[in-house]
């Protein structure tokens, strides 16, 4: 139970608490007011999430091993399925940056999200390959990525996080299910950062009357389209219980509903106003 208990803290809960420490200053007071603030500190904290859970899970040279140098006495085997924690390292090194570049100018926000979305794909598609891959499960992966990642930058921030925590959830059954229990427990980490995360932006706004919207169309986005995307794809390359559209189906579920619903409540909005 002790071990258990441990596994559970250091995998689930301390990813977890840090993405909900990082997150915490911008979803209270003044810095709320700046977009940029925070949609990059909600996108490094879910990035570092998924970071922190991977190296607890596996070990911190399973992500070594993926980048280009040598690792003196380390003879354990290289894992394409690692290739995760690499684009999580990556998108936390350039969440500030791509939540500066989408507040740069309020108005192409949403035009600057769209391409964010569209290189992230892209890169997936073209850098990231897991076993058995083809050319068209490669585009598959990065259209996913930008799709999700596309979507969940048109809805409110509180929505695409409760989205995320959906999207995660339902990854983390579907690597149980087909004995993937490292993703598993990854995805299970980034479900709570991300409703946690939800929580603190829900609480924020009700705090703050004059910055209600919690911005993530741009980095938040784009660190939540890719990195479910990306293990989607993971999970559906292991996979052997499940037909080969449930993973993109899993992905895309969420995100798809959130814009439904926002469009919707738009759609009301403007009818009860006139």
């Amino acid at each position: 139970m002790r071990e258990l208990l441990a596994y559970i803290v250091s995998v689930i809960l301390l990813p977890t608490v840090a993405a909900a420490l990082i997150a915490l200053p911008a979803m209270f007071g003044g810095l709320r007011r700046r977009a940029a603030v925070v949609d990059g500190c909600v996108a490094a904290g879910l990035a570092l999430a998924f970071l922190i859970a991977f190296i607890h899970e596996v070990e911190p040279n399973a992500l070594l091993r993926q980048l280009p140098m040598e690792l003196p006495g380390d003879d354990a085997p290289f894992e394409r399925w690692h290739r995760v924690a690499l684009v999580a390292l990556l998108l936390a090194l350039v969440a500030p940056v791509l939540a500066t570049a989408a507040a740069w100018r309020p108005a192409s926000r949403n035009a600057m999200a769209a391409w964010m979305a569209l290189v992230a794909g892209a890169l997936v598609a073209t850098l990231v390959e897991f076993p058995g891959a083809t050319g068209m499960t490669r585009v598959m992966t990065g259209a996913t990525c930008a799709a999700c990642a596309f979507m969940l930058s048109r809805v409110g921030g509180v929505a695409a996080l409760c989205a995320s925590m959906v999207t995660f959830a339902g990854l983390a059954v579907l690597a149980a299910l087909n004995g993937f229990p490292s993703l598993a427990a990854i995805s299970a980490a980034m479900s709570l950062a991300s409703a946690v995360l939800a929580v603190l932006g829900w609480m924020g706004g009700r705090r703050a009357d004059g910055s209600r919207t919690l911005v993530v169309a741009g980095a938040t986005s784009t660190v939540i389209g890719t990195l479910a995307g990306t293990s989607a794809a993971c999970v559906g390359a292991y996979a052997d219980r499940a037909p080969a559209w449930a993973w993109m189906a899993i992905a895309l579920a969420a995100p798809v509903a959130a814009l439904l619903f926002a469009r919707l409540r738009t759609a009301s909005g403007r009818t009860g106003t006139n």
